[in-house]
C-alpha cells in the first residue's frame, strides 16, 4: 500500500462553496425584486415585507392542515 508523505499531512476541507445554479440565482433575484416592489407599494421596509410573507405562509399552512383534518 502506498504511504502518504508526512509533509502532506491531513487532507484539508475545501473552503470554496459550490456554485449555485443559474436557476436558483434567477429565482433569488426575482424574489428580491418582488420584495422591493411590495415595500414600495405598501410604503414599508423590506423586513416588514418579509414578516408579511412569513405570516401569510403560516396562515396558509394552518388552513391546509384544517382542510386535511376535515
Amino acid at each position: 500500500m502506498a504511504r502518504i508523505p508526512e509533509c502532506m499531512g491531513e487532507p484539508r476541507k475545501h473552503l470554496v462553496k459550490p456554485a449555485r445554479s443559474i436557476v436558483a440565482d434567477a429565482r433569488a433575484q426575482q424574489l428580491k425584486i418582488a420584495k422591493q416592489i411590495l415595500a414600495e407599494v405598501f410604503h414599508t421596509r423590506l423586513c416588514d415585507v418579509e414578516d408579511m410573507i412569513m405570516r401569510r405562509l403560516t396562515e396558509k399552512d394552518r388552513i391546509e392542515e384544517i382542510d386535511i383534518k376535515s
